[in-house]
């Protein structure tokens, strides 16, 4: 089976978030699970991509072979080079200067390219037409990832092709809604501007289109994809998704477990793992020494690896800064996102120094040593469609306090106190996503801590013991690949209505 995956970033060559960490290390265990799997990744060629490929020891190669897409109101060149990941994986880069030799993927500091409707319709369509550079035969199925990448399975079908074709929903808030007249500018025809198709509130939505026209819809949490079925979380699509596409199926995200492995003692202070926890106090001191916090070993060491928004509950901090000399805990936060809680976070960390340490950016080295030196990470998010620090803490023996919600349910488990002192829980949840919730939460999680520390070893062991690997989600992404192969395909009802 040859699979083509398309998507707007991939690990290490281009990251703005998650994404490209799910576009990294999937491709990976698909080719694993199933030897007769072939993946090839197509993302654009950002700027400063050549300098992340030598460094990971790999090498471009330029196939000679060019994509010209033609739009009504542009044309595109785009080159084909590749690197070869392993056998069976390979990654294809769109090397077109004028559209992603850029400083910023999406956008810079004055916003997003204005040209983004062009620069990701011609990465879906241009997708489409590399695998002669690669393959000798078409591919078996073409999966494009958010809505950068939905346009391929429009695409697909406009062309009248019958390779089936799966959009995976990573988050449902960012849909990809233009201005309606894209609809001319690349050629689509306005029988697809219909709140059935691609039309959003009098806008034309790449990820609506993507939605509509796929064989197979999946969003990354089983949980996550119940819920975008009610108004509170599916962003405005919540009727669209019930009648007007296929049922959404979730599949749980999974992260690279050897590039996240504290056993290595990787980018950490010292290596540790199940059975052997004594490497994880010394990150602990290693990251408590770094921020200056004062901190006794009886206080709760609380991490946070965020973006600044209210999605990810980063409101409710403010009074819980305020209060950790009362609850016995310290804080540490990595992030950057809304202007305003930057501005307001920075303040506290100056208000609250010795409690509360706050860096402001994204410092993958500096994620990794909280992951491994805080004794919870906090994610009071009021939706998570996956989540993957969670899973990156529960690889560290770092207990997570969640909200939960999506994909938090779904990896989290609290079975009450006196499970997890007996191992059988991996994290805390919140009863609520509000203040009072999280500062219960955090005194309930210190209190366990302090009062019990055997069952505090158990509850570390049992998060150290957590498959977060992707192999159970790769058989599942097979076998979905596998049923839309099998399944007749007629002309789309978005496209004939």
């Amino acid at each position: 089976m040859r699979i083509l995956l398309v998507a707007s970033e991939v690990t290490p060559f281009s990251q703005s978030g998650g994404l490209a960490e799910v576009v990294g290390s999937l491709p990976s265990a698909l080719a694993e699970v199933d030897g007769d799997v072939e993946v090839a990744v197509v993302t654009p060629l950002y700027r400063g991509a050549r300098e992340r490929i030598e460094a990971a020891g790999l090498t471009l190669r330029d196939t000679g072979f060019d994509v010209a897409v033609a739009f009504p109101a542009a044309d595109a060149v785009c080159r084909v080079r590749v690197v070869k990941v392993s056998a069976r994986v390979v990654q294809v880069f769109l090397d077109c200067p004028p559209l992603f030799d850029r400083e910023g993927l999406y956008g810079d500091a004055s916003g997003d390219f204005s040209d983004n409707w062009l620069r990701f319709a011609v990465l879906s369509r241009a997708a489409l037409s590399v695998w002669p550079a690669i393959w000798p035969h078409p591919p078996d199925v073409i999966h494009g990832h958010d809505w950068q990448a939905a346009m391929a399975a429009v695409f697909v079908r406009k062309l009248g092709w019958t390779v089936p074709t799966v959009v995976t929903v990573h988050n449902l808030a960012f849909q990809g809604a233009f201005p309606k007249r894209i609809m001319e500018d690349l050629g689509l025809g306005w029988q697809l501007f219909r709140p059935r198709a691609m039309e959003s509130f009098d806008r034309a939505s790449f990820l609506k289109g993507g939605l509509a026209m796929a064989d197979a819809v999946t969003t990354v949490s089983p949980t996550g994809a119940r819920e975008i079925y009610t108004p509170e979380v599916g962003a405005g699509l919540d009727a669209f998704l019930v009648h007007d596409v296929v049922p959404v199926v979730g599949i749980v995200n999974g992260i690279d477990t050897v590039k996240w492995d504290p056993r290595t003692g990787d980018g950490i202070a010292s290596k540790y793992g199940p059975g052997d926890h004594a490497g994880k106090a010394l990150c602990r001191r290693d990251l408590v020494s770094a921020h200056g916090l004062e901190v006794d070993e009886r206080d709760l060491l609380l991490g946070m690896v965020t973006r600044m928004t209210d999605q990810k509950g980063v409101d409710l901090l403010a009074e819980l800064i305020g209060e950790l000399d009362d609850l016995g805990a310290r804080l540490i936060v990595l992030g950057s996102g809304e202007a305003h809680y930057e501005r307001e976070l920075t303040e506290l960390a100056t208000q609250h120094r010795g409690s509360f340490a706050l860096t402001v950016g994204f410092d993958e080295s500096l994620a990794r040593r909280i992951f491994a030196g805080a004794d919870c990470l906090l994610m009071p998010s009021r939706f998570e469609p996956c989540g993957l620090s969670q899973l990156y803490a529960m690889r560290y023996g770092t207990v997570p306090i969640v909200n939960p919600v999506g994909g938090l349910r779904d990896t989290v488990t609290d079975p009450g106190d006196e499970g997890l002192v007996a191992g059988a829980g991996s994290g805390v949840w919140m009863k609520e996503c509000n203040h009072s919730a999280l500062r219960a939460a955090v005194r309930r999680v210190a209190r366990l801590r302090r009062r019990d520390p055997r069952g505090w070893t158990a509850l570390v062991e049992a998060c150290l013991g957590h498959d977060a690997s992707w192999r159970a989600s790769a058989i599942r992404y097979l076998e979905l690949y596998r049923r839309c192969g099998e399944r007749p395909r007629g002309p789309s009802a978005a496209l004939s209505q």
